[in-house]
């Protein structure tokens, strides 16, 4: 129970109180819950209003006892708070900011930092991790397959089994690309057979095969999406599953829409949506970026400085990617728990087939 959890992560008595199962118009069938301090605590006003926020940190709403607790949205935009609440403008009150000791920190956050599941070998040895609860950035030119390689390592796990939950935000591609994709890294068809097993509407088999080779995973296909759809498609899969996926993607940053603007200030305010939604979710959250100038044929090693719109300070990780023919290149240009090589010199191989989305290495 999200009430229980939260509660237990202080450091003094807390009683629960699940006898009123009123349910919040904005979360169908959640309930709320009320607390009731136990301990003479000299800050409890204070200690309301953490409370709450812990709760609506999670996008769970706490009936709570009289006192200064804030209504507030279940996550960040660029210019303040919106959706479920109101912000109030005082910038202590931002989610996330109740104090805690580390003990309190550590135990509430203890899915952070966990490496999702991966079958390239190089990275794994090497420990370059996408980790949940941090932002990872993929670059790489158009065509050279950052989108084929996420989307692989999501479906396939760590090959023996091991599969993270995974709600993929495809802007940039479309669905039947998609299936087709999912399709060849199910069977190990190439993407031409599968086509025409499509035009001779030939599927039931290959349909079986997808549905459980992604049965861990969801899609959502609007080409434009903003930080308010991305919410709300992440609360309907809590609502949905109960519990919020292990990863999510947005493939890609540039299209995820951040309104008018200078691109720098859209690019770096994505950055910041999607690094506080991972600290929240805590999902991996794996954003796939463009790159720019002598590295948009994608054949030489990405830079940190090669990023379009040097948006390098926010990701926790980021992973450039270049190909030449048969042969990708993953460069750990930035990697806050690990080894990385800001120049790109430090270069893993992978063999890849993208014909039948085959990486290995």
């Amino acid at each position: 129970d999200l009430g229980t959890e939260v509660l237990e992560s202080l450091d003094f008595p807390i009683q629960c109180d699940h006898s009123a199962h009123s349910t919040s118009p904005h979360h169908s069938g959640v309930a709320e819950f009320t607390a009731q301090v136990t301990h003479d605590c000299p800050v409890r006003p204070q200690l309301f209003g953490s409370v709450y926020a812990c709760c609506a940190t999670l996008g769970r709403p706490g009936h709570l006892p009289p006192g200064p607790a804030l209504e507030m949205s279940a996550l960040p935009d660029r210019d303040g708070w919106q959706g479920h609440g109101h912000y109030r403008g005082d910038a202590s009150h931002r989610l996330g900011g109740a104090i805690q000791t580390l003990n309190q920190a550590r135990r509430k956050n203890a899915a952070a930092g966990t490496p999702i599941e991966c079958p390239i070998n190089g990275l794994n040895v090497n420990e370059v991790f996408m980790r949940r609860g941090q932002l990872t950035l993929v670059a790489a030119a158009s065509g050279v397959g950052k989108s084929a390689l996420v989307q692989a390592i999501l479906q396939r796990g760590n090959d023996h089994g091991a599969r993270n939950s995974s709600l993929y935000f495809s802007a940039d591609t479309d669905e039947t690309t998609m299936w087709i994709r999912a399709g060849c890294i199910a069977t190990g068809y190439d993407s031409s057979g599968i086509e025409q097993m499509i035009r001779s509407d030939n599927v039931a088999g290959l349909e079986a095969e997808v549905a459980a080779a992604t049965k861990h995973m969801a899609f959502v296909y609007n080409t434009a999406p903003s930080d308010e759809d991305v919410l709300r498609e992440v609360e309907a899969y809590s609502v949905k599953y109960g519990v919020y996926p292990e990863v999510i993607v947005i493939d890609n940053l540039m299209n995820l829409y951040a309104g008018e603007g200078e691109e720098f200030a859209a690019l770096q305010g994505n950055c910041d949506f999607l690094h506080t939604l991972a600290r929240q979710t805590k999902a991996a959250v794996i954003a796939l970026h463009h790159v720019m100038g002598d590295y948009s044929n994608g054949d030489k090693p990405v830079t940190r400085a090669g990023l379009r719109g040097k948006i390098d300070k926010t990701p926790e990780v980021i992973l450039s990617l270049h190909r030449i023919n048969t042969q990708l290149y993953i460069c750990p240009i930035k990697n806050r728990n690990g080894r990385a090589d800001p120049r790109a010199e430090w270069q893993m191989p992978v063999l890849v087939d993208l014909a039948r989305m085959n990486f290995s290495g």
